[in-house]
């Protein structure tokens, strides 16, 4: 089945075109109380959705069948495809069971890895076929990048990108960029300063200079150059004398200061810091 690689993430595993149901395979009535998901990166479930579905199930039943993997350890089975009809069904309080076809996960993962090397997807749908196969082989990034033949560093750019914020991910994916080095880039921006990743990718000619140049200004702590500087208070150079005096701010050393003096106002060495005083205020204590 050939993937367009500006189609939805879904048709990446898209039974349409397949037969589900081979002369060896059965419907399964299963408890809906043993069925669970895991969470997925880009999945999101609108409630009213769900109640519709409902609904439609309750009035004419379930009409298609959703996958689910083999039963686990506790008994279980992990749900494949169709993850709205399970919440619809486990909504109802009429509907006990969920038809189910039970397939194998190498089979999936075989699929998802096949179209990882032969189909042009975007590198965000890459990321979520790597979400998904890690999440089925329970391995970590090195171990995955050796199960499909791909280098680490390919494999951790883009399974990064699933780190990226829900707003920047919509627009990237609508501005059409398909350069992972780019979107690694605005990924690591937008952990620092989500606004400024936004800005960017708004940009239709960006390019990667743009966003290495964006992320060098932003970690220097000048990433917005139109934005006024606040000024530095010069530093005022002067030296404790060994005269001790007491003010109302406490007792401190007397200070000799190279800047210009306001006439009658002297400074005071009080507690880690300078405090001005008029002449007649202070009293000379001693010497240190």
């Amino acid at each position: 089945m050939a993937i367009d690689r500006n189609a939805n993430f879904d048709d990446l595993l898209d039974d349409t075109d397949v037969e589900i149901l081979e002369s060896d395979e059965k419907i399964f009535e299963i408890p809906k109380d043993l069925i669970y998901s895991t969470k997925q990166v880009r999945t999101e479930f609108i409630q009213q959705d769900i109640d519709d579905l409902q609904a439609g199930i309750e009035l004419v039943g379930q009409i298609s069948p959703i996958k689910v993997f083999r039963p686990d350890r506790s008994g279980k089975y992990k749900i494949h495809i169709g993850e709205c009809r399970w919440r619809a069904i486990c909504q109802s309080e009429t509907i006990k069971t969920v038809k189910a076809v039970i397939i194998e996960k190498a089979d999936v993962v075989s699929q998802l890895s096949e179209n990882i090397h032969r189909t042009q997807l975007s590198p965000l749908d890459v990321a979520d076929a790597l979400f998904m196969i890690k999440d089925y082989l329970d391995v970590n990034l090195k171990q995955l990048a050796k199960h499909i033949g791909k280098n680490e560093t390919w494999v951790s750019m883009h399974f990064n990108l699933n780190k990226m914020p829900k707003e920047l991910k919509e627009l990237v994916a609508i501005q059409g960029f398909t350069d992972v080095r780019i979107l690694d880039e605005l990924r690591k921006i937008a952990s620092i300063d989500p606004d400024l990743s936004m800005k960017l990718a708004f940009q239709e000619q960006l390019t990667r200079d743009d966003v290495i140049n964006a992320k060098k200004r932003l970690t220097s702590g000048d990433a917005h150059p139109d934005t006024p500087k606040p000024e530095r208070t010069p530093k005022v150079k002067c030296k404790k004398t060994n005269i001790l005096v007491k003010i109302a701010e406490g007792t401190g050393q007397l200070v000799d200061s190279s800047d210009d003096k306001k006439d009658g106002i002297v400074s005071v060495f009080v507690d880690d810091k300078i405090v001005e005083s008029k002449v007649e205020d202070i009293l000379i204590i001693g010497y240190k």
